[in-house]
Order: structure tokens, then C-alpha cells, then sequence
């Protein structure tokens, strides 16, 4: 009985506590600026695509193409 209890209290333990280490302030503050600097970044890109696929202005006699 002991042993049972001991071993779910180690058990409980490690589940609670996980694998990796705990990140620190400065650890955090990187990872925060990274994700901010990422979705930034793929905003600006999102906002491009946006304009650049627009359709072509039908209010001109030229038409022009597009190459591939």
C-alpha cells in the first residue's frame, strides 16, 4: 500500500512538473517579440496580396495583360 501510494505521488508528480525546463523573464520576452515580429511580417505580406491581386480597372481602352 506504501509502495502504491508512493508511486502515484511520483507519478502525479511528474506529470504536473512536465519535461522542459521553465523559461525565464527574458526567455519570454524573446519568444513574445519573435511571434509579434512573425505575424507583423505576415500581415504586411497578407495586406500585398491583397492589392496585388485586384482586378484590372475596366475604366481604360488598354487592356493590360499579365504575364506568366
Amino acid at each position: 500500500m506504501k509502495n502504491l501510494l508512493m508511486l502515484l505521488v511520483v507519478v502525479c508528480g511528474v506529470l504536473l512538473a512536465g519535461c522542459g525546463m521553465v523559461d525565464n523573464r527574458q526567455q519570454r520576452e524573446l519568444r513574445y517579440h519573435q511571434i509579434t515580429d512573425l505575424n507583423t511580417r505576415g500581415f504586411v505580406d497578407d495586406w500585398d496580396e491583397f492589392w496585388l491581386y485586384d482586378r484590372n480597372s475596366r475604366l481604360t481602352q488598354w487592356h493590360p495583360r499579365v504575364a506568366f
